[in-house]
Order: C-alpha cells, then sequence, then structure tokens
C-alpha cells in the first residue's frame, strides 16, 4: 500500500518513498523483465514531480549498479516550447544525468489536446524503453492519484477504475513504474529546493478547459473545508 507524506517533509522522506516504492515494482516484475529491472528511463517534462523522478532515479540507479537516462518529449503545442525542452536538458545534464530532447512531429489536433499529446508522449518513450530493455519510470504522485479516482468517481466507474493509477503496468512490453504515487508534492517541490533545481511550469496546469484542473480545484477546496478528500480518495485507491 502507498505510503502518504505528512508534515513535517523532506527530501529524505522522498527518497525513501522513492527507494522503497521502486525496489518493491522491480522486484515484482516477472523474472522475464529481470534484465530491464537494471536499466531505468524517466519521462520529464520539467515541472518538480518529473524533475524530482529524474533526481532520485539517477541516484538509484547509481546506488544499486543500473542506469538511467531522462526523455524530455517536446509536443511543439506552445510557442517557445523547443527552448523550454532544451533548458530542461540542461538541467538535468548539469546535474550529471543524461538527457535528450525528442520532439513530436505530427501536428497537435484542434481538440482533444491532452489525450493527443498522451499518446503521442507514450508512443516515443516507449520506442526508447523497448530499444533499451529499459523500465520507464513515470513522475505521478499522491495528488495526482486523488485526482484521477475523483474523475473516475464522477464518470460513474466501478471498483476496478476505482483503484485509480497502479505503481506497475505493464504496457506494449514495457514495464511502466510510478514510484511517486505514495509521495504528496510538498515532498516533491522539498526535493527540488534541496538540489537547487529550477523547474518549469506548465500553463495548462492552471486552464480549467480540462478536467483534471478542474477536480484539481474541487479537491483542494474540500481539503481548505477540512473534508480531508486528498487523502481519503488515495485510501480509495489503496
Amino acid at each position: 500500500m502507498a505510503r502518504q507524506v505528512r508534515a513535517p517533509v523532506s527530501s529524505d522522506v522522498l527518497a525513501a518513498i522513492f527507494d522503497d516504492a521502486l525496489t518493491s515494482a522491480l522486484a515484482d516484475l516477472p523474472r522475464r523483465f529481470a534484465s530491464q529491472s537494471r536499466h531505468l528511463i524517466s519521462a520529464v517534462s520539467g515541472g518538480p514531480d518529473s524533475m524530482a523522478l529524474a533526481l532520485h532515479a539517477q541516484r538509484f540507479a547509481a546506488t544499486h549498479g543500473g542506469t538511467h537516462r531522462s526523455i524530455v518529449i517536446d509536443h511543439g503545442i506552445r510557442p517557445g516550447s523547443d527552448a523550454e525542452a532544451a533548458r530542461v536538458v540542461t538541467r538535468l545534464e548539469a546535474c550529471g544525468i543524461s538527457a535528450r530532447r525528442i520532439p513530436v512531429q505530427s501536428p497537435a489536433p484542434s481538440t482533444g489536446i491532452q489525450e493527443w499529446a498522451r499518446t503521442r508522449r507514450y508512443e516515443h518513450l516507449l520506442a526508447e524503453a523497448r530499444r533499451d530493455r529499459a523500465c520507464l519510470v513515470v513522475g505521478q504522485h499522491a495528488g495526482d492519484q486523488a485526482e484521477t479516482v475523483m474523475m473516475r468517481l464522477a464518470r460513474g466507474s466501478g471498483l476496478a477504475g476505482l483503484a485509480g493509477m497502479r505503481p506497475v503496468t505493464m504496457r506494449e512490453g514495457v514495464p511502466v513504474i510510478r514510484p511517486l504515487l505514495g509521495a504528496g508534492r510538498a515532498a516533491i517541490i522539498a526535493s527540488c529546493h534541496r538540489h537547487a533545481i529550477a523547474t518549469e511550469a506548465d500553463p495548462s496546469n492552471a486552464d480549467h478547459r480540462f478536467e483534471r484542473v478542474r477536480r484539481r480545484g474541487e479537491i483542494a477546496a474540500m481539503d481548505a473545508a477540512g473534508m480531508e478528500a486528498s487523502s481519503g480518495l488515495s485510501r480509495l485507491a489503496d
């Protein structure tokens, strides 16, 4: 069961959660994926979640005799996205992390942009992971889990949907691991501060046209009213 981060939080708390979760996930992989468990690729957007993910994945690989590199997908949706992706790559390399920017070549649609971006992103990430025979690690955290469950509740999902995101899933022959599902955003931001890592802000995270943004605001309002929606939704997923 995912562990919830409570105050006070620190980078050390996040490191412990990350190590426990990733170690458990790798140990649970079927034996045929043993060779892949030594190689990690982290999906990085440049925000606090993915930057902390990359930092801890790099440390984990070094400690456990594995390899790690980061992939930055440039969807080309916003003006200047290429420069933003280049900044992220530079920051990762300054931390000793091998990183590569991959641009999406196909044009974005006029509607369903987030779903299109997610599909294109995974196409590239999974292709890279298959080439390296690596596990793909992604940065969804406890807040993302709560939002996912809230969205599925609103759609009348059954028990399978209310389980939310799982720590390990298989996607097109690639283990996809979410080591931060037990971590709160405060611990993630604290980790970036400790390592003095600058991050990017995605304007879509404040765009209420997107359902996830609206649900995030609803959860925050319930938390502020003392309803503890975030922790309750995470417990429901568990």
